[in-house]
Order: structure tokens, then C-alpha cells, then sequence
């Protein structure tokens, strides 16, 4: 038998030979079953195609290709074209995965050139090096935790609040608050220099 998965009666362009859109989300065995159909491993390897030309990285286009199927399987109402739909949600997961690969370079590109090595023999560079990360150990350890994983270790918010265990919302207030009290502790510290 043959769900139309946009009507929710047998037959139809859309549908999945029996696996309705409920059983899909509520049932992950039934949709792994489902990507094994031709018609979604064509669809699969349209996604990695898009991904990897946008990632030029072949483990993260096959999670994009992976996360973009998934999507696919996990909607209510599938799309009425499939193709592109897949396309759309492929080069938008692709583009979201690629700013985040370049933020976390960023970030592990700022880190490495605040490491000690890099100041040489200079003493001011060294002197608030040390300050900084003295400010930091002094710290909420919820604060601390979402420096270190966002910014230390360059993960992006939504990973760094799997790790953490809290809502990526818990993540934002820890770094605002983390920061505000950095901006104090350090204001402080160059007022009592003087």
C-alpha cells in the first residue's frame, strides 16, 4: 500500500509506499527504511553534490546530506517537489555549516595569536595575557564553561549547549554576563594600575 503523505490517503506523487508522515517522526526505523528507496538515495546524493561544492569537505557535506534528507523525511506535508526542496534545504544547511566553520577559524585564529609564544619578549602583551586569563579562572563556572567552548575552543553556541547541557539561550546569558563582569574585573584592574 502507498500513503499520499500530503493527503493522508493511499496513492499520489508524493508518497511513501508505507510510511506515512506520522510513523516517519515518531518511528526513526521507518524513515532510515525510507532513505533506502532509490528515489531518496537519488535525492541524497543531490544534497551531497551541493554540499560538497559549497564545502569542498566531504565528511561535512555528508552530514549537510544527511541533515537535509532527514529534514525531508521529517516534515508534515513532504514538499510538492521534491528536487527542490532538497536543493533549497541543502544549499542553505551547506551555507549555514560553512559561516560556522569560518567563525570557528576565526576564533581559533584570534586564540593562536594571543598564545604566549606569540609575545616574544614583550612584557605588556604577556602582562595582559596573563590578566585576561587570570579574569577568566575568577569566573561562574557556567560563565567560564561558555568562554572555553565558544571562544577557546571555537565550537558555536548550539554545540557548546549540547556540552554544557543547557538551551542555547542559557549559552548567550552565560557570554553576556561573562563579559560584562571581564569588562568590570579588567576596568578595575587598569584603574588600580594607575
Amino acid at each position: 500500500m502507498v500513503f499520499d503523505l500530503s493527503m493522508g490517503n493511499p496513492s499520489g506523487p508524493n508518497a511513501i509506499e508505507g510510511v506515512p508522515s506520522a510513523a516517519r517522526r515518531d518511528h526513526p526505523e521507518k524513515m532510515t527504511e525510507s532513505l533506502a528507496r532509490p528515489e531518496h538515495e537519488a535525492l541524497a546524493r543531490i544534497a551531497y553534490a551541493i554540499a560538497t561544492q559549497i564545502l569542498k569537505d566531504h565528511s561535512e557535506a555528508m552530514d549537510v546530506a544527511s541533515e537535509t534528507m532527514i529534514t525531508l523525511l521529517a516534515r508534515f506535508e513532504p514538499p510538492t517537489n521534491n528536487e527542490s526542496y532538497v536543493t533549497t534545504v541543502a544549499k542553505n544547511l551547506a551555507k549555514n555549516k560553512l559561516r560556522g566553520l569560518n567563525r570557528q577559524r576565526k576564533r581559533l585564529q584570534w586564540w593562536t595569536d594571543q598564545r604566549p609564544e606569540r609575545d616574544g619578549h614583550d612584557p605588556d602583551r604577556l602582562l595582559s595575557r596573563l590578566v585576561i586569563e587570570q579574569a577568566v579562572k575568577t569566573l561562574p563556572k557556567r560563565q567560564r564553561e561558555a568562554i572555553t567552548y565558544c571562544y577557546l575552543e571555537g565550537m558555536d553556541r548550539s554545540s557548546a549547549a549540547r556540552r554544557m547541557g543547557v538551551e542555547v539561550a542559557s549559552v548567550k546569558t552565560h557570554l553576556k554576563r561573562a563579559f560584562r563582569a571581564l569588562r568590570e574585573d579588567l576596568a578595575d584592574g587598569a584603574e588600580q594600575l594607575r
